[in-house]
């Protein structure tokens, strides 16, 4: 692939768009995650003024501008809004001004029409050739697996293909990331590299790694990957407790199982930079639960069963089970019903 030229251009003077140092992305984590528990406690002025602050110091992710335009919309903090949509839109992002109707508490007609000027005006400052060369990539990836030929060795070429050109990108542009390759680059990407640690070819760990603690790629998408790679390597032990392995889903209800290893869990997500511990990501998961939404966590899964009967009756056998254990103190599992602000 010939070497693709692009100049980044400032969103937005809202936010500090510089090289960061490890002290100011360890800042950025720790804002964002006080704002995102500030969420959960219903405390969406405070958590508005979190994500200001933590924009200052870093130029934020997609998943984080998300969370953010939502909180500026439910805050009606309109000089936010426009300033969020602004830099979401120059990075390819669309419809804000869509999202806006839908999930305003009370629509203002000025507002939409300042996203929608907005929209129509905004120029592109990410290279827009990565929408095609990401198109290619995800294409590769489906080839045979649309056939279920997923494991194929010709399928796995191709997988191969992608692995390197994954490298090629972090070789050629070090800050590769929404800034480069826009908005939603890390939904392609981002199936590739699972489908990479699914197929046990995970090379690209330490880079991804480094990564996160450079604040440019998602460490909640790392940590996702992180747990399939346990979850496929039977006895590993669970590294950040995210995922897989501690939180999911049976029907409607919501189970956590506090870890053996908590303890160290919380050392290694310090260790990449991180503010939010296992507690921290089990309130925002539980919150999410209890409001029926993804607005905090965006693209981090946790293992869903369905509802089928077989799987209905297994959460009743686990809720009574954790009852008897509640009743005798120990409260090292926990259930919560969707939905429902009752928790158990």
């Amino acid at each position: 692939m010939k070497k693709i030229l692009f100049t980044i251009l400032l969103c937005s003077v809202f936010f500090t768009l510089s090289a960061q140092s490890r002290k100011q992305v360890q800042e950025y984590y720790y804002w964002v995650n006080q704002a995102e528990l500030a969420i959960c406690d219903d405390n969406l002025q405070l958590a508005d003024s979190l994500y200001t602050r933590a924009f200052s110091i870093k130029e934020p992710l997609a998943r984080e501008m998300r969370t953010a335009y939502w909180v500026a919309v439910q805050t009606e903090n309109n000089e936010i809004i426009l300033q969020i949509a602004k830099c979401r839109i120059e990075l390819g992002d669309e419809g804000l001004a869509n999202s806006y109707q839908y999930m305003s508490p009370h629509f203002d007609t000025v507002v939409y029409q300042q996203l929608l000027d907005i929209e129509a005006q905004t120029i592109k400052t990410y290279c827009v050739k990565f929408d095609t060369i990401l198109e290619h990539i995800i294409e590769r990836d489906q080839r045979y697996r649309i056939q279920g030929m997923g494991r194929s060795p010709e399928q796995f070429a191709l997988d191969d293909e992608n692995r390197k050109l994954i490298k090629q990108f972090y070789r050629e542009y070090p800050d590769f990331n929404e800034y480069v390759a826009g908005f939603y680059y890390m939904g392609m990407l981002g199936v590739v590299l699972l489908h990479a640690v699914q197929t046990d070819h995970y090379d690209l760990q330490p880079l991804l790694r480094k990564k996160v603690m450079a604040g440019i790629f998602p460490a909640e998408k790392y940590m996702e990957f992180e747990a399939w790679w346990e979850d496929v390597h039977p006895g590993k032990e669970h590294h950040y407790g995210s995922g897989l392995n501690n939180i999911y889903y049976i029907g409607n209800t919501l189970f956590v199982e506090q870890p053996d290893n908590l303890k160290q869990i919380d050392k290694n997500r310090k260790k990449l930079g991180l503010a939010e511990t296992w507690q921290d990501a089990v309130k925002k998961r539980v919150w999410e639960c209890e409001h029926n939404t993804y607005y905090i966590t965006g693209s981090r899964q946790s293992r869903i069963y369905g509802d089928e009967e077989d799987d209905a009756a297994e959460a009743a056998k686990m809720e009574r089970e954790i009852d008897a254990e509640h009743a005798k103190g120990d409260f090292h599992r926990m259930y919560y019903e969707k939905g429902s602000k009752a928790s158990k």
